[in-house]
């Protein structure tokens, strides 16, 4: 762009030097007053061309410091972004870690409170409404208050830890009548009956669970597992037990909740654990009972009269 300017401020000198030279021919000015004006008139033309060659600069060195401040405007912004960024992560983080510590602190005994509270809901809602006028006791009153004298064990809501930890019970009901209570053992829902002792598979093996005794609101139970394990009682399938006075009983398989059985090769039938069927004998009338049932065997009694 410079070398341009010249050219053109040395093309208007050419052309004013040949007017002069025209001008001198036919008897203009003098020569001193030539060179005055060709000097005068080369000055102005450089001052202008100057003043406009640092307009010029001026303008490109504004717009430099333009864009370098945008730029650098630009650059703080990406930064600020990345730490706004990193700072959402650390906080997210930190959330995960919260949660996670909070759910560890959740405890079995605060679990176990949470299954007595449903547990004593779920008997308010099954007990019956109070009559307006209790009924009179009877002669059977005095043995009702026996069996329910209190016992040393643990009432609803309370969770036994048994067999060395093997087995942890957590009681939610106990049927001080019927002699029986509603337990969770190892995640397994039970209804655990005096005299019927139950099989359960647990990190120590095999373990028999025995609700003992019932009394004043407490259950009295007791584990056995692995080589603690007494050995099993009863009849297994395929073995006739004689019951005295004529009554033999065949068995025919073993169940968890009873057995099937022939009394004096009848016909074939299922009895649940606690129940009884009668049979004949001759003339008498017998009664046989399964009284419980312990790792594939069944106990039995029986009796005529």
């Amino acid at each position: 762009m410079k070398n341009k300017g010249l050219l053109t401020i040395a093309g208007a000198v050419v052309l004013f030097l040949l007017g002069l030279v025209i001008g001198l021919a036919a008897g203009g000015p003098s020569t001193e007053d030539i060179e005055a004006a060709v000097g005068k008139r080369l000055d102005e033309a450089a001052s202008a061309q100057n003043e406009r060659l640092a307009a010029v600069e001026a303008g490109v060195d504004g717009l430099k410091s333009d864009l370098a401040g945008r730029l650098e405007g630009l650059g703080a912004g990406v930064e600020a972004g990345k730490d706004a960024v990193a700072g959402i992560g650390e906080n997210v983080a930190g959330l995960g870690q919260s949660i996670a510590a909070a759910v560890k602190t959740a405890s079995a005994d605060q679990l176990a409170a949470l299954e007595s509270g449903l547990a004593r809901l779920r008997d308010r809602i099954a007990a019956p409404a109070p009559t307006a006028e209790p009924a009179a006791p009877d002669a059977a009153a005095p043995a009702a208050a026996a069996t329910s004298a209190p016992v040393e064990g643990f009432g609803p809501g309370e969770t036994g830890v048994l067999a060395d930890g093997a087995v942890r019970v957590f009681v939610s009901r106990i049927d001080d009548a019927d002699h029986s209570a509603t337990v969770r053992v190892n995640g397994k829902d039970l209804v655990l009956a005096m005299g019927q002792p139950q099989t359960l598979v647990s990190d120590a093996g095999e373990c028999r669970l025995t609700l003992d005794a019932v009394g004043g609101g407490k259950a009295a139970v007791s584990a056995a597992c692995g080589d603690a394990l007494p050995a099993p009682e009863g009849a297994r399938p395929g073995e006739t037990v004689a019951l005295g006075d004529g009554l033999r009983v065949f068995v025919s398989h073993v169940s968890d909740s009873g057995a099937r059985i022939a009394i004096n090769g009848t016909q074939i039938q299922t009895v649940g654990i606690g129940e009884s069927v009668e049979a004949r004998v001759g003339e008498t009338t017998c009664s046989v009972s399964v009284t419980g049932v312990d790792r594939g065997h069944v106990a039995l009694t029986g009796s005529c009269g």
